[in-house]
């Protein structure tokens, strides 16, 4: 007789089994199509996740009262969630930096997994623990605690390493805005992960097996509908985009040469231009001409902190200048204005260029986000304003 966990479970993994089976064979299937090999290292994630859950349906529907949630830091659950999490970071490790994974980089990656089992096996045979009081009792014993030791460090390693991953913005499809939301979205899994470690709970062990599916089905359609790709197409003059973001030339000179204006426009600046000289409009001259001239927003990382960096103004004060001097409601909206009509000069200038190639080179790193932006300004999606005399 199938009780209602057994039910539920069996409900549960079968949807979790159709979704990830489904992407895995759409990632799969087109994982040849980009230059990387994040499709493929994705297919395999994917793939891995699909075994165990299989496994576990089919032990549900072999034995109904089954109940897999009855120990506490269970070293196979423990371990098992921990080699997953580290294979997680192999996605993004990819999509960061292309082609730079390697086989031995790869085992450098799973050293410190390997260590924690190791050492864990290494130490003997493990306590089994049934409740939070009896972990609390055996707190002491090396391998209790070797086990708590091995979560949290693996999980601080895997937050560590995503946030200070250097990457190539000409090379690379991700951006920081990238970084951070697979991070915030592989937080639930990391979360659950903890909770069903530790508790007997029916319903987190349902969120968790249904939010995987939902992460395995948002990058597949991350993948296959959103991001944009390095390509081997360049335009003619190559850009001058820092490793990471950062700005290892000029920017001590432009920090210095505007340094003075940010106490200037302390005070209002629509009360600056009989009074000043017109030093916020010189400032705002000089900035914008810069960022043409370097065409610093074709690095999708540009943004409101480089803007303060270039002028030595606070968040409040480039706001103000960019009110001042500007159309644009705040500082995205005016770099982005910026990549458009850069976008639509290489549309025109070279049709050999596709429209893809031409919105990543433009600082644009998702076609959603390129082609609103794009219509929004020219009331024509990129193909039509191209086809026009």
């Amino acid at each position: 007789m199938y009780s209602a966990y057994s039910l539920i479970s069996c409900i549960v993994l079968a949807v979790n089994l159709t979704v990830t089976t489904l992407c895995a064979c759409l990632i799969g299937s087109r994982a040849g199509r980009v230059a990387d090999r994040s499709r493929y290292i994705f297919f395999g994630l994917s793939m891995s996740m699909v075994i165990p859950f299989l496994f576990r349906l089919c032990q549900l529907i072999s034995q109904p009262d089954y109940y897999p949630l009855t120990e506490v830091l269970s070293p196979f659950k423990v371990y098992n969630g921990l080699l997953y999490l580290s294979l997680l970071i192999l996605y993004p490790i990819e999509v960061m930096r292309p082609r730079w994974l390697n086989l031995r980089r790869t085992v450098r990656l799973m050293l410190p997994f390997l260590l924690f089992v190791g050492v864990a096996l290494l130490a003997g045979p493990f306590t089994t623990l049934h409740s939070l009081d009896e972990l609390r009792q055996h707190l002491s014993e090396f391998n209790v605690w070797w086990r708590l030791v091995s979560m949290l460090v693996t999980v601080v390693m895997f937050y560590v390493f995503l946030f200070t991953m250097p990457f190539n913005a000409r090379r690379s499809s991700a951006d920081r805005r990238w970084v951070r939301r697979y991070a915030l979205l592989m937080t639930p899994i990391g979360l659950c992960f903890y909770a069903i470690t530790f508790f007997f709970s029916l319903p987190v062990h349902i969120l968790h097996i249904l939010y995987i599916a939902f992460f395995v089905g948002y990058y597949t359609y991350y993948e296959l509908a959103l991001r944009l790709m390095p390509t081997n197409q360049t335009h003619p003059l190559p850009l001058p985009v820092r490793e990471g973001s950062e700005y290892s030339q000029g920017e001590k000179a432009a920090e210095k040469l505007y340094s003075h204006a940010a106490e200037e426009l302390s005070t209002p600046l629509p009360h600056r231009e009989g009074q000043g000289g017109g030093s916020a409009e010189s400032l705002f001259r000089d900035m914008d001409e810069r960022i043409d001239r370097e065409r610093l927003y074709c690095n999708p990382d540009f943004g409101r902190d480089e803007l303060c960096r270039l002028t030595g103004l606070s968040h409040n004060g480039i706001g103000r200048l960019l009110q001042e001097h500007t159309d644009a409601t705040n500082s995205q909206v005016y770099i982005n204005s910026k990549r458009i009509r850069y976008a639509a000069q290489l549309l025109k200038e070279h049709p050999e260029y596709t429209v893809e190639a031409i919105a990543f080179d433009a600082g644009f790193r998702t076609k959603v986000t390129f082609h609103r932006l794009f219509k929004n300004t020219y009331n024509m999606t990129p193909a039509e304003y191209r086809k026009l005399p």
